[in-house]
C-alpha cells in the first residue's frame, strides 16, 4: 500500500484537502465550499459548524483512499474569532479575519494614544483584523 500525507486547510472560501505521496505526487485533492454571511457592510462571518461538516466530508473521503497515512498537516484562518462555551460549542458565528467592523475603533485608538505610543506599548499598529479589538467591541 502506498504511503501518503494528508493536508487540510480551513480557508475562508472552503476547506481544501490533499493527499500527497512521499515522492510529492498529488494522489487526491478536493475542495468543500461553505458560505460567508455579511450581516452589515464590512462584516464577514461564517458558521464554524460548516467547517466541521466540510472536515467530516473530507476525512470520510480520505479514509477510503488506498493509502497508509504517514502524517497530517492542518492550517486555518489567522485572526478568525470563534467564541465558544465551556464544551467548545460555538456561541455565535465566527468573525473572519477579513471582517472590518473594528475600523472606527482602530481610528479612535490611534487618535487617543497616537501611533508612536501604540507601537511602543504593543509593538504593533492596531489593525481591523486583530482579534483583541473585536473582543473589546460592544457588538
Amino acid at each position: 500500500m502506498r504511503e501518503a500525507y494528508l493536508g487540510l486547510d480551513v480557508g475562508t472560501q472552503g476547506l481544501k484537502a490533499v493527499a500527497v505521496g512521499e515522492d510529492g505526487t498529488v494522489l487526491w485533492n478536493r475542495s468543500y465550499e461553505y458560505p460567508s454571511t455579511h450581516p452589515y457592510v464590512g462584516w464577514v462571518e461564517q458558521n464554524p459548524l460548516d467547517w466541521v461538516l466540510a472536515l467530516n466530508r473530507a476525512l470520510a473521503e480520505a479514509e477510503a483512499l488506498p493509502v497508509a497515512w504517514k502524517g497530517v498537516g492542518v492550517t486555518g484562518q489567522m485572526h478568525t474569532l470563534v467564541v465558544s462555551d465551556e464544551s467548545g460549542s460555538p456561541l455565535r458565528s465566527a468573525i473572519l479575519w477579513s471582517d472590518q467592523r473594528t475600523e472606527e475603533y482602530v481610528d479612535r485608538l490611534t487618535e487617543k494614544f497616537g501611533m508612536d505610543r501604540l507601537l511602543d506599548m504593543t509593538g504593533n499598529a492596531p489593525l481591523t483584523n486583530y482579534t483583541l479589538l473585536r473582543l473589546l467591541m460592544d457588538s
